[in-house]
């Protein structure tokens, strides 16, 4: 079980003064719609991650594969311990030190999804992975690489070779090679090492955007040409395990992951992989746009039903300054902003009553630091001192502003305190 390190109280947004020296775990059982918690407070619901959890659930059971979820979404260990239960084998992380926290819940399966080529995250991988505490894989994209990732293994004697993914990149986009020639000569440098062995092969799709009206085209293309890649350097005998893993899977267009690689015809079995990282917490802005869109092209997922957003940001009006213009005391250092402005979408008047009520023809016009500008409507009831509640786009870029958001039922009771741990 997770094991909470959080920050004092006082050091923590949120926090309700009477409580400014308690852990937040005192807070569970109360209500964030009576006005008592601090300004902003950040909330995660529950019952939006239970039907997003179900929905990915039913989705990799139907074909067959598995999810290795990204932590470097939330860097929640409560979250990785809700997403291990759900059934994933495998934590995909974005580096060494992020694997790391996974380890404090005893996450026995680590993907680094990306290269790994720091001397000490080396050292850690091959001491802890060599004496048996964990299994990992990596990836790569060079013989340079490989070589590092060789001679770290070394220095410890292991019982099996230390497994990567050759990831396969676009031109333009991050890292992964570029074509066949390179992809071949990765995979004899692994073929050639004595301390690595090669496990699959790996891509990243969402460096296509789901606006572009030929995305799926494109996207199916990057993912067969993975496929063809396995394919040839599987002609040259270089996978010497049972099976061969094929993994990629964003959360914009992970259908066509499961459909092109789960067809994949190769001369051995294929563990499909994504790796999606968002799924749990949705969102209302490129998330929701994106699975709008996949529901329209794949019917077994538009039959499971939709995502729910899950994170909330809630903060409280410090001024209405002009009749059309009210501030909120949320901004950059406390929501997302690099994929779309927070959508104010529920308010309590507290003073007056804890009803929630949905809030309408109001919208985010820009952010400052510590600001949040809203426009609305003249005759708006919206008053200083009222709380505003706001749906968000992007999770990734929420969490990492957050040493930790409440989870809290749909009556906005607080059940838990999930703490992230970005470092």
């Amino acid at each position: 079980m997770a094991k909470d390190t959080f920050m004092s109280g006082n050091s923590l947004r949120g926090v309700p003064n009477d409580s400014r020296t308690a852990d937040p775990r005192s807070l569970l059982g109360r209500s964030i719609t009576d006005g008592s918690f601090g300004s902003p407070v950040a909330l995660l619901k529950r019952s939006a991650i239970e039907n997003n959890s179900r929905w990915m659930q039913s989705f990799v059971a139907h074909y067959g594969i598995q999810l290795a979820p990204h932590g470097k979404t939330s860097m929640a260990p409560k979250i990785f311990e809700m997403q291990l239960a759900d059934g994933s084998k495998w934590l995909s992380l974005a580096n060494v030190t992020q694997a790391q926290v996974a380890r404090t819940i005893d996450a026995k399966h680590i993907l680094v999804a990306n290269q790994v080529v720091n001397f000490h995250d080396l050292e850690y991988l091959a001491r802890e992975t060599s004496q048996g505490h964990f299994e990992a894989m990596c990836f790569v994209d060079s013989a340079a690489g490989v070589a590092l990732i060789d001679e770290a293994m070394a220095r410890y004697p292991r019982a099996t070779p230390f497994p990567v993914l050759i990831e396969i990149g676009v031109p333009g986009g991050r890292a992964g090679v570029r074509d066949r020639q390179q992809a071949l000569e990765v995979a004899r440098a692994v073929a050639g090492s004595r301390f690595v062995t090669l496990a699959g092969l790996a891509g990243y799709e969402g460096v296509f955007s789901p606006k572009d009206p030929d995305c799926v085209p494109k996207v199916d293309a990057y993912l067969s040409g993975i496929v063809d890649l396995a394919k040839a350097i599987e002609e040259e005998g270089l996978f010497p395990l049972e099976k061969i893993i094929l993994s990629a899977g964003g959360s914009k267009f992970f259908d066509r992951v499961a459909e092109v690689f789960s067809s994949a015809q190769l001369g051995r079995p294929v563990d499909v992989m994504i790796r999606c990282g968002c799924y749990l917490f949705h969102d209302v802005g490129i998330y929701e746009e994106a699975l709008q869109l996949l529901y329209e092209r794949n019917p077994f997922a538009k039959m499971l039903g939709v995502f729910v957003p899950a994170i909330e940001i809630w903060g409280q009006v410090q001024s209405r300054p002009e009749q059309a213009r009210a501030i909120v005391d949320i901004g950059r250092r406390d929501v997302s902003y690099d994929a779309g402005l927070p959508v104010p979408c529920r308010w309590i008047h507290p003073s007056v009553s804890s009803d929630i009520r949905d809030l309408s023809g109001v919208r985010t016009a820009r952010l400052n630091d510590q600001h949040c500008f809203l426009d609305l409507p003249e005759e708006s009831a919206l008053g200083v001192g009222d709380l505003v509640g706001f749906n968000i786009s992007h999770p990734c870029t929420v969490f990492d502003k957050w040493h930790g958001m409440y989870l809290v039922d749909d009556d906005y009771t607080v059940l838990d305190f999930i703490e992230s741990r970005f470092g």
